[in-house]
């Protein structure tokens, strides 16, 4: 795993907190010690070891809030994102965060260390956010290497991607019509403000020379599509390099460019895949169950894995989403139905006064103690005078679903419902 240069330096500064962080970097010597850790960590490999079940974060998922939305909410909701997309297939997911050169860039941008105190603080608060949810040492922080926008179709072949050329043409002529492009005078040529709905964000910037807003739209939809491509290209290449599989949720990417080889992969389908039964817990409970239930996990993981490549091979489409699924619908779910009808069969034996009981134990059981039949059950039967069968019955499934491959996913279910 690669620390992030930020929690590093941080780590350093003794600073838990971003608002102390902030005011740390308004100091001149607070600021200095930043700049040179951020030079420090320039000399990091650029590509990480090859290890299985690995994740590029590309485009949008990659922390870093450039041509996305950088505020610390929109940076923070990616992280629970990527929690909730990879958590039951992938070991590591490997993030740019924020670039140290462009760390560097931030100071000598901003016109006061305050300024550039404020746009260093909504990556702080990101940083240690992922800290806070248990996600550090689940992210591999990755410096990004450098793609030349004028030599794309160079490195798109690199990376093994169809020509960029033709890609980013294609990206600009749908960037360069339903837009909406909003100007503003200044004292030397014009800001803009470039909206798309093809686009997560709002590109602005200044132009000195004055041209027409036709004109300037095309100028800005070209820009934005060679920067684009070039960081799908950056991403690809890196998937390549580390043996990893690139996971991209915008859409922008996607539609312009697409690996050599379009057959689709177990990975790929992986991390499309939105699991049922985690949308009501955090990422960081997500990510508790998950350590805690180490064994059941992987026992779990490998029977996803292997319903995955089965259904790859019985349905090949280049619809990632429809095969990841048709996963869900035809396995996962079915196997998640069958754990609850035979735990609720065996509730539904003792009655409503024991059924109130173990509603009540269940929270123990949903996070790894499966301790809580023999306690909370047999004092229950013996007080309803003695419904041996039943329990009998009840405890042994509770044994059998614990054997059971999807095990893992059904305490993870019963968290989630424990919640509402």
């Amino acid at each position: 795993m690669a620390q992030y240069w930020l929690l590093d330096w941080l780590d350093s500064e003794g600073v838990g907190d971003a608002e102390i962080a902030r005011g740390v970097l308004r100091t001149r010597e607070g600021m200095q010690r930043f700049l040179m850790a951020a030079e420090d960590a320039q000399t990091q490999e650029l590509t990480p070891e090859r290890r299985t079940n690995s994740l590029i974060a590309g485009g949008a998922l990659s922390l870093e809030g450039i041509q996305s939305c950088s505020s610390p909410q929109c940076l923070m909701s990616t992280v629970d994102q990527l929690v909730f997309n990879t958590w039951h297939y992938f070991d590591r997911v490997i993030v740019t965060g924020l670039d140290p050169k462009r760390a560097m860039g931030i100071r000598e941008i901003e016109p006061t260390r305050t300024d550039a105190a404020n746009r260093l603080y909504h990556h702080i608060s990101v940083a240690l956010y992922i800290r806070d949810v248990g996600a550090e040492d689940m992210f591999y922080f990755q410096r990004p290497s450098r793609m030349c926008v004028h030599h794309l179709d160079k490195h798109s072949h690199e990376a093994g991607l169809t020509s960029a050329v033709l890609a980013a043409e294609q990206l600009e002529r749908e960037l360069s019509v339903g837009y909406d492009l909003r100007l503003k005078e200044a004292r030397t040529g014009q800001t803009y403000a470039f909206k798309h709905p093809a686009l997560t964000f709002i590109a602005t910037g200044r132009v000195e020379k004055r041209m027409s807003r036709a004109a300037l739209a095309r100028d800005i939809a070209g820009r934005q599509a060679r920067g684009l491509t070039a960081r799908l290209i950056r991403d690809a290449k890196l998937a390549r390099d580390a043996k990893a599989s690139l996971g991209q949720l915008t859409s922008v990417n996607s539609k312009v460019l697409t690996p050599s080889s379009s057959s689709v992969t177990p990975a790929d389908v992986a991390f499309n895949i939105e699991l049922p039964v985690i949308r009501g817990l955090t990422a960081k409970e997500l990510l508790v169950l998950r350590k805690e239930g180490e064994a059941e996990f992987q026992v779990f993981r490998a029977a996803l894995k292997k319903a995955i490549e089965e259904r790859v091979k019985a349905l090949p489409s280049e619809d990632v989403e429809g095969v990841a699924d048709s996963v869900v619908q035809d396995f996962v779910n079915p196997a998640l139905a069958d754990l609850r009808r035979r735990m609720s069969a065996s509730r539904r034996l003792f009655g409503l006064r024991s059924e109130a009981t173990l509603l009540a134990g269940g929270l123990v059981t949903t996070v790894g103690l499966m301790t809580f039949a023999p306690i909370v059950v047999p004092g229950l039967v013996i007080a309803a005078g003695g419904v041996v069968s039943g329990v009998s019955d009840y405890l042994k499934d509770q044994r059998d679903s614990r054997l059971d491959n999807l095990h893992f996913l059904w305490k993870v279910s019963d968290a989630a419902a424990g919640r509402h």
